[in-house]
C-alpha cells in the first residue's frame, strides 16, 4: 500500500471511530453523569474550562470558582454568575447552564459558597457573607480584561436565594437576574419570618429543613456523608435540636436555626431579604404553585414593586403548575402530585437568553411583550395573566365554617358555605404531640424520607382522624375559579399554653376523592406578629389567622370545597416541642363571623372558560380525557388552544389501565426505556406518533410509570410486623450495605428466610411493599438497596436509573452476596435461604444461584440468565417466571433451559400467555392480575416447600 493511502485510510477509519463513539456519547448522555459530560460537551462547542479560579474575598478567605468562556471570542463578554453551596464541579444545573450560556458567547462563572467544598471559611449558615461576598465577586469579573462589565445570575432553589441576597446590594454591574424557586430569600418580610424557606408562621418545616441540614448544612468544607435514609425514622423523636446531628455527627447550621428565637437580632447577621431592602435589579422571576417558598416569591416581588416605578416595570413573574424547581419539567412530566396538567410548558431557555441578551448585551427587547404576572390556573389548563397580584378583578370572598359542634373527621356534621350561621358552635380536638396528624403531599422540598409526596394529594386517610377538623361545602352549582391569598381567620382557645394549627383547602372531587389544593399553618404564639411571641391563658379565647400560600385553581361544576383544621401535621409542619412530649392539649374552634376566607375571581358563564373534568383511570391520578377515547388526546388540544366547550363526566370508581390499552409498539418503547436502551427524549420521540405529539407521548410516559401508593398493599406501620433498615459489612463490595428488613412481629419459631432483589431504580417502594408481603406470609425478608452507595434510593425512578447506571457492578453483585450471607445468619432465621428478584433483580437471583450452594430456593422474574459456565453450580430449585412478551429476556430462555437440563438443576417455569415484562408488578399497567397473583402463590409454595422444616 503507497503511503498516501494508507494515510487515507487511517483519516477515514479514525473519522468513523470518532463517529460512532459520538453518535453512543449522545444516546446514552441521559445516564451519563453531567460531570463526566463536561470535557466532551466542551470540546464540542468550543468552551475553555479554567476550574481554578479563586477570588479573595475582604477578609482573606478565598473562594473557588470554576470559569467558562468561549474560545475565540471577540470583545468584552457578558458574565453570567452561579453561586452555590452543592460543589460546583459535581452539581448537574449549574454544569448545564455553564455549558448553555458559554456556547452562547457568555462567560460564565460557577462558585462554592464561602464553607463549602474548595471555597475557604468554616461556620457555614445559609446565608451568612451571601451579599458581601458577592458584591466581592463583581467587583473581580468586572476587573477582568474579558469582561464587559455586566454580569447575571440564574439558578433555581438555593441558587436563586442567593442571587436575592446579592441584589440588596444594588450593585450597577449587577445587569440582571432570573431567580428560581427563591421565596427562601424572604426573611423579617411582611410580617413573615420564612428564612431559608425553613419556617412557616413560626413553625419549622420539619421533614425539609433536616432533609437539607443533614444533606447539606455541615459547617466545614468537607463534612461527611449523612445517614439520609435513615432521616425518615428519626423525624418523629425529639428533641429536635438534636434530630440532624443524628444523621451527620458534627457542627451543621441547623442547630444556629433551630436555636435562633425568630425575632432575635442573630438573624440581621445572615443576608435575607428583609422590608428595609429596595432591590432593583431587572428580575425574571419563576416559582411553581407547590414551592413551598411561592409566599416569599409574590412577598418579594410585591416589595421590589414598591421600591420603585422603574423596579416595578422591569420585574416578570412566572408561576407554573409542579413542585419545587419543576418549571421546566412540568411539560414533560405531565402530573403536578396526583392531578394531571396540560399546556403547561414555556419556552424557558428562549426566555433566559433574551433576557440576559437585552439587560447584559443590549440586544433584543428585553420580554417586553410579557406581563407582570403570568401564572397558571390549575384544573382549567391555561395560562392567565395580570398586571398585579392578585388580579384587580378578583373579588374577596369569605366562606363560613359550620357544624353541630362535631366536625371531628370528614364523616362530622360539618358544612362550608358562602353564608354566615347565626347558631354559634364550637368544635374540639384532642392534641397528641406524640402522635401527630400526618401530612400527605402539599408543599414540601427538600426531604429525607423518600417516599414523602409533594403536591396535591389524596387526603382521605387524614380526614379520618379526630384530631382533624373537616368542613365541606355542598356541590358547587357552576365552576368557580380563585386566584389569590388564601387565609383561615380562627377564634381558637386550647388548654395548652402554645400549639399549631395547620389550615387546609381541599377539592374533594365527585369519586370521594379528596386532593389538597393550598395549605398554611401557624404557631399561636406569633398570633400578634413575630415580634410579639405571647402564649395562650387556658379557657381564654384568641383571634389569629393563617396565611395558606396563593394559588390560581378552578373547581368544575358538581364539586365540592372542603376546609380542614388541625394540629401541626406531623413531618412537614410538625415540630412537638409547642407541648411538652408527655402532654396533650384539647382546642375548641370557635367560630367567628369570619372563619374562612378566599380571594375568589369573578366567575364568569360556565361557556366562557374551559372546565376540563378528565376521566381518571386510576386513583393516584393517572387520567385520559374524557370522551375521547381511552389515550387519545383531544383535538381541541392538539391546537395549541383549549376549546371553550366545557367537559363534563362523573367520576366513578375509575377501572385499571392494562397492557392492552396501549399500542405493542409503546410497550416495546417503554420497556427499552426502563432498561437503559433509550433515554426519556427517545421514548418520547418514539412514542409521539401514537400519542398525538410530545404532550400525548408524555401522557402515556405517565400512565406507564409506577404508581406507588395506588399499589401499596401492607402500610409501612402495619402492627403484624416489625420493619427496619439496617447496614451489613461487605467488604469485597462497597465495604457496607443497607437494607430493609421486616419479620413478622409475633414469630412462632425459627422463621424461613427470602432475600428480595429489586430493580434497576434500588429499594423502590414497590419492592419494600413486597419485602411486607413476604413477611405476613411468615417469612423474614430482607431487601438490600443497590443505591446505598450512592446515598440509597432517591425518590423517583428517572433518578434512580441515571444513579444505577454510575455503580460498579461487580462491587454491586458482592453487596447481594454479603446481604444473603448476613441474612443467613440473622437471629430468629432457621438458616433456609431463598431468593426472588425481579427484572435486574431477577438476574440477581439467577447470579446468587451460581456463587451460594446455601441458597435452596430461587425465583427470578423475568432476570438475565446466569453465565452458562456457572449452570452446573446451581444447588437450589428455581421457579422461572417469564412473560409471553419479553423478547429481550425470553431471547436467552432456550440456551439457558438446555444448561439448566444438562447439569440436573431443578426448575420449573412459569409463562403465563399474554403477558409483559414486568407483569406482577400492580404499580403499572402491564400488571396482569391472575397471572401475578398465580406467580406469587407458586413463588410462595416454593419457599414454603423449600425453607420450611417438613416442607
Amino acid at each position: 500500500m503507497r503511503p498516501a493511502s494508507f494515510w487515507w485510510l487511517l483519516i477515514i477509519t479514525s473519522l468513523m471511530v470518532a463517529s460512532v463513539a459520538a453518535a453512543l456519547v449522545y444516546t446514552l448522555r441521559g445516564y451519563i453523569p453531567a460531570h463526566w459530560q463536561v470535557p466532551a460537551r466542551a470540546l464540542l462547542f468550543n468552551v475553555r474550562i479554567d476550574d481554578r479560579v479563586w477570588i479573595t474575598m475582604p477578609d482573606g478567605a478565598r473562594l473557588a470558582g470554576t470559569l467558562y468562556r468561549p474560545r475565540g471570542a471577540s470583545g468584552p463578554l457578558a458574565t453570567v454568575f452561579i453561586r452555590l453551596p452543592y460543589d460546583r464541579t459535581r452539581y448537574g444545573e449549574a454544569l448545564g447552564d455553564a455549558m448553555f450560556f458559554a456556547r452562547h458567547g457568555y462567560a460564565v462563572l460557577v462558585q462554592d459558597v464561602r464553607g463549602k467544598f474548595e471555597s475557604e471559611g468554616e461556620g457555614f449558615v445559609p446565608w451568612r457573607h451571601a451579599t458581601g461576598d458577592g458584591v466581592a465577586t463583581l467587583e473581580w469579573i468586572t476587573q477582568q480584561s474579558w469582561s464587559n462589565g455586566k454580569v447575571g445570575t440564574i439558578g433555581c432553589s438555593a441558587l436563586g436565594e442567593l442571587q436575592y441576597s446579592l441584589g440588596r446590594a444594588n450593585h450597577p454591574a449587577h445587569a440582571a437576574m432570573i431567580p428560581g424557586a427563591a421565596g427562601g430569600a424572604a426573611g423579617l418580610l411582611a410580617g413573615n419570618a420564612e428564612y431559608f424557606g425553613a419556617f412557616e408562621g413560626g413553625v419549622l418545616q420539619l421533614a425539609g429543613a433536616t432533609g437539607w441540614f443533614s444533606r447539606h448544612g455541615g459547617k466545614l468544607p468537607h463534612s461527611g456523608s449523612p445517614d439520609v435514609p435513615g432521616m425518615a425514622g428519626l423525624l418523629p423523636q425529639l428533641p429536635v435540636q438534636e434530630l440532624v446531628r443524628r444523621a451527620r455527627p458534627g457542627p451543621n447550621a441547623f442547630d444556629d436555626f433551630v436555636r435562633t428565637p425568630l425575632g432575635d437580632a442573630g438573624w440581621n447577621d445572615l443576608d435575607y431579604v428583609t422590608d428595609a431592602d429596595r432591590i432593583t435589579t431587572p428580575a425574571l422571576v419563576i416559582n411553581t404553585w407547590g414551592d413551598p417558598t411561592i409566599a416569599g416569591t409574590l412577598a418579594i416581588s410585591e416589595a421590589v414593586r414598591r421600591s420603585s416605578p422603574q423596579a416595578a416595570a422591569h420585574q416578570h413573574v412566572i408561576i407554573a403548575p409542579g413542585n419545587h424547581c419543576e418549571h421546566e419539567l412540568i411539560a414533560d412530566l405531565g402530573r403536578f402530585g396526583e392531578l394531571p396538567v396540560r399546556n403547561a410548558g414555556q419556552p424557558y431557555r428562549e426566555w433566559y437568553l433574551q433576557w440576559f441578551d437585552y439587560w447584559l448585551r443590549g440586544k433584543g427587547d428585553g420580554l417586553a411583550s410579557l406581563p407582570p404576572y403570568l401564572y397558571f390556573v390549575i384544573g382549567e389548563q391555561r395560562w392567565l395573566s395580570s398586571t398585579t397580584w392578585p388580579p384587580v378583578q378578583a373579588r374577596h370572598q369569605r366562606w363560613y365554617l359550620h357544624s353541630g359542634g362535631k366536625a371531628n373527621g370528614r364523616d362530622g356534621d360539618d358544612t362550608l358555605g358562602p353564608q354566615p350561621d347565626s347558631n354559634e358552635h364550637s368544635d374540639g380536638y384532642l392534641y397528641d404531640p406524640l402522635d401527630p396528624a400526618p401530612s400527605r403531599g402539599g408543599p414540601l422540598c427538600c426531604s429525607a424520607d423518600p417516599h414523602a409526596l409533594s403536591g396535591p394529594v389524596d387526603q382521605r386517610d387524614v380526614e379520618t382522624r379526630n384530631d382533624v377538623l373537616v368542613y365541606t361545602s355542598a356541590p358547587l352549582e357552576a365552576p368557580m375559579r380563585i386566584v389569590g391569598p388564601l387565609r383561615a381567620h380562627l377564634t381558637v382557645s386550647s388548654s395548652a399554653p402554645d400549639t399549631d394549627f395547620v389550615a387546609r383547602l381541599v377539592h374533594v372531587w365527585p369519586d370521594g376523592r379528596a386532593t389538597n389544593i393550598q395549605e398554611g399553618a401557624l404557631r399561636a404564639r406569633y398570633r400578634d406578629g413575630i415580634f410579639c411571641p405571647t402564649r395562650m391563658e387556658p379557657g381564654q379565647t384568641y383571634q389569629l389567622t393563617v396565611d395558606m400560600r396563593s394559588i390560581a385553581y378552578l373547581w368544575c361544576r358538581a364539586d365540592t370545597a372542603s376546609a380542614s383544621m388541625s394540629p401541626a401535621a406531623a413531618f412537614r409542619d410538625w415540630s412537638a416541642t409547642s407541648t411538652p412530649a408527655a402532654s396533650t392539649s384539647t382546642s375548641p374552634c370557635r367560630r367567628g363571623r369570619s372563619i374562612a376566607s378566599t380571594s375568589v375571581a369573578k366567575v364568569a358563564p360556565t361557556s366562557s372558560f374551559p372546565c376540563w373534568r378528565l376521566r381518571s383511570r386510576r386513583s393516584s391520578g393517572d387520567v385520559t380525557p374524557a370522551r375521547e377515547g381511552m389515550l387519545g388526546i383531544p383535538k381541541r388540544w392538539r391546537r395549541g388552544r383549549p376549546s371553550r366547550q366545557p367537559v363534563e363526566t362523573v367520576m366513578p370508581n375509575p377501572p385499571r389501565l392494562k397492557a392492552t390499552d396501549f399500542d405493542p409498539e409503546v410497550l416495546r418503547l417503554f420497556d427499552q426505556y426502563v432498561h437503559g436502551a433509550i433515554d426519556r427524549r427517545g421514548f418520547l420521540a418514539g412514542a409521539a406518533r401514537f400519542a398525538a405529539g410530545a404532550a400525548g407521548a408524555a401522557g402515556l410516559l405517565a400512565a406507564l410509570s409506577p404508581q406507588f401508593a395506588a399499589a401499596q398493599q401492607v402500610k409501612p406501620d402495619d402492627k403484624r410486623l416489625i420493619a427496619k433498615h439496617v447496614e451489613f459489612p461487605s467488604p469485597k463490595g462497597y465495604g457496607t450495605g443497607r437494607g430493609y428488613l421486616v419479620r413478622p412481629a409475633k414469630a412462632r419459631g425459627p422463621l424461613p428466610l427470602v432475600l428480595v432483589a429489586h430493580e434497576n431504580r434500588g429499594l423502590n417502594p414497590h419492592i419494600e411493599d413486597i419485602t411486607r408481603r413476604l413477611a405476613l406470609a411468615d417469612f423474614i425478608a430482607f431487601a438490600p438497596d443497590a443505591l446505598f452507595p450512592l446515598g440509597g434510593y432517591p425518590g423517583d425512578e428517572d433518578s434512580a436509573r441515571t444513579l444505577f447506571g454510575q455503580l460498579d457492578q461487580a462491587k454491586t453483585r458482592e453487596d447481594f452476596i454479603a446481604a444473603a450471607g448476613m441474612l443467613a445468619g440473622i437471629d430468629g432465621g432457621n438458616g433456609k435461604l431463598g431468593a426472588v428478584g425481579f427484572c435486574y433483580g431477577g438476574g440477581i437471583a439467577n447470579f446468587l444461584a451460581t456463587r451460594l450452594p446455601n441458597l435452596a430456593a430461587a425465583a427470578p422474574f423475568y432476570g438475565a440468565a446466569a453465565p452458562l459456565e456457572d449452570v452446573p453450580k446451581i444447588k437450589a430449585e428455581l421457579l422461572v417466571v417469564l412473560a409471553a412478551n419479553d423478547e429481550r429476556i425470553n431471547a436467552a430462555w432456550p440456551a439457558y433451559e438446555a444448561a439448566l437440563k444438562e447439569a440436573k438443576v431443578r426448575y420449573t417455569l412459569f409463562q403465563p400467555p399474554g403477558t409483559q415484562h414486568g407483569f406482577n408488578n400492580d404499580t403499572t399497567p402491564r400488571y396482569d392480575e391472575a397471572a401475578a397473583k398465580q406467580a406469587w402463590e407458586r413463588t410462595l409454595a416454593l419457599f414454603n416447600r423449600t425453607l420450611r422444616e417438613g416442607g
